[in-house]
């Protein structure tokens, strides 16, 4: 149906080009939900809603800002899901880092490693660590695709319409500055990052399987 994004994305997934994942029913902030059956209740409406939009029960859970405590992942097994994703620090130990509050605390070494899979003990729920490097070049503006100059600037908006009409067009430039946003250019520019990500998640696989046991 035209219009009909959801449609879309669920019908790219029946296809297999992508995989579609569900979370928290409002974006809770797990950890820090004060009693188990919120945190219960937000995982088990996450899976409903998703049901209901997409007309298929999701297979992935993704923890809303990454926010992890130790035991999360039983209760995204004890609901069903296949699988969740785990920041690297949740998987591998280390410090803390954090714009707010204290950034000073270590979480001891594991030794696990983030190029490998973990299965949750007593269920058949599979871990993802998150790859910084991978991460990265999805979500820095200083280090990967969405800080290229082609792309549309997110930070300035027509006070009218509240549409975004500019690109990024540089990194230091004030946003007086900016220029007008070509879809077109965005488009092949989208192509290129689509293509060297897929590369560069290829290689992390392959550079995984040598290192397997």
């Amino acid at each position: 149906m035209q219009y009909d994004l959801p449609g879309a994305f669920a019908s790219l997934a029946r296809a297999g080009t992508i995989e579609l994942a569900t979370s928290a029913a409002t974006h809770g902030y797990l950890p820090f939900l004060k009693h188990d059956k919120s945190r219960q209740l937000q995982v088990r409406i996450g899976r409903i809603m998703f049901t209901e939009v997409f007309g298929t029960e999701p297979r992935g859970f993704w923890f809303p800002e990454c926010a992890y405590r130790p035991g999360l992942e039983e209760l995204v097994a004890d609901e069903g899901y296949d699988y969740t994703v785990l920041d690297a620090m949740a998987v591998q130990g280390g410090r803390a880092m954090s714009h707010y509050g204290d950034s000073t605390r270590v979480v001891p070494p594991t030794g696990r490693q983030v190029d490998q899979l973990y299965r949750c003990r007593d269920s058949s729920l599979v871990i993802f660590p998150r790859v910084p490097e991978l991460c990265a070049q999805v979500w820095s503006k200083w280090t990967g695709y969405p800080g290229d100059f082609a792309y549309r600037e997110f930070h300035k908006q027509n006070p009218r319409s509240g549409m975004r009409y500019h690109r990024v067009t540089d990194s230091v430039g004030d946003l007086k500055t900016k220029q007008p946003y070509d879809p077109v250019a965005a488009a092949a520019r989208a192509r290129e990052h689509a293509a060297h990500f897929a590369a560069q998640v290829e290689a992390a696989a392959a550079r995984s399987a040598a290192q397997s046991p």
